[in-house]
């Protein structure tokens, strides 16, 4: 038997959005807080902040697999060793 995959969406006001995505961060931090192996992911934006590089960089460098990255409810997050490794390479990345 053929497994079939279905996909839903759902649309949501902007607002929701954003209160959805503000209680997964705080779920993330309380988290984190109770168990170290969470501590091992970064946020998307933090990887941002640290690279200097926007979205699409990193999606390259993902899709690259240079990174590793994981998305959880619609947020990307990115293994902590693997953004290590590339800086401590000295390669120039995109």
């Amino acid at each position: 038997m053929n497994k079939v995959e279905s996909k839903l969406m759902i649309l949501l006001p902007e607002e929701t959005l954003a209160q959805i995505n503000l209680k997964l961060d705080l779920i993330l931090e309380l988290a984190k807080k109770t168990d170290p192996r969470l501590q091992d992911w970064m946020p998307e934006i933090e990887v941002q902040k640290l690279l200097g590089k926007k979205t699409t960089s990193l999606w390259s460098l993902r899709k690259s697999g240079k990174i590793i990255s994981s998305k959880v409810g619609g947020k990307t997050f990115y293994k902590t060793k693997s953004i290590i490794d590339l800086l401590e390479s000295g390669s120039k990345f995109t």
